[in-house]
């Protein structure tokens, strides 16, 4: 039996979303409503429509992707040297059903090197179906965050905090309906997955998204073939 102990932290930062007005000079933060609850709902609103614009401006956009894989000890420790992917992107907006509101965004992404060394187009394929290859990180991660989606997550108010020098909201959140944890065995790999808290820290002036992390909230255990390259759904 092998225990899973790591924390799978997932950061993205997404300090430029798109914002409909610039003026010259900084305004002060909205005054939130009092109460935990009441906080909650304005800014879960506000965000809303931060991410609504954020999405509308990422679509048919290319973009520059760097991932870095790194392999943990138990100590959550490095086992080793990391390996960098950079990848070139560009985000599509897909419908999931004829409601023009029931979208989402697609990323199309391109290999082009590892640790500095460039990809061939030829061997796009072979690369990328590798274990331990990473997937996109963009993954359309906001979306979760619009009106039509929210229901299906329990958000909490955490309070204020300063990060990189703004103050932010922080919020967690955790899946309205949990699935147990569990694992697969698929073309030489195991894939591993469990319940995950989510935080993320919302900008207090204008409601942007600055960034977002989630972590396993238990270890767990599961059988796995005596060598194997881990992978996480």
């Amino acid at each position: 039996m092998r225990s899973i102990n790591r924390g799978l932290l997932a950061t993205f930062l997404l300090a430029g979303l798109l914002c409909v007005e610039a003026t010259a000079q900084t305004a002060d933060p909205e005054r939130l409503p009092e109460g935990d609850a009441a906080r909650l709902d304005f800014i879960l609103a506000r965000v809303g429509e931060s991410v609504e614009r954020y999405l509308g401006g990422m679509f048919s956009l290319a973009f520059k992707e760097v991932l870095r894989a790194e392999e943990l000890k138990d100590d959550l420790t490095s086992k080793g040297k990391s390996k960098e992917y950079v990848f070139d992107n560009v985000v599509l907006r897909e419908q999931r059903s004829k409601d023009e509101q029931d979208f989402y965004g697609k990323a199309l992404r391109r290999l082009k090197s590892i640790d500095g060394k460039a990809v061939k187009p030829s061997k796009q394929k072979d690369v990328l179906d590798k274990c331990g290859t990473p997937g996109s990180s963009y993954a359309d991660p906001l979306t979760f965050l619009l009106p039509k989606y929210r229901a299906r997550l329990v958000f909490a108010y955490e309070g204020e905090e300063m990060l990189r020098g703004r103050k932010t909201y922080r919020l967690g959140y955790l899946p309205r309906e949990q699935s147990k944890p569990g694992a697969r065995h698929e073309g030489g790999c195991i894939y591993a997955w469990g319940v995950s808290k989510g935080t993320l820290w919302v900008d207090a002036e204008n409601f942007d998204v600055l960034q977002t992390a989630s972590r396993l909230v238990e270890a767990f255990e599961f059988e796995s073939p005596r060598l194997f390259s881990a992978g996480f759904a």
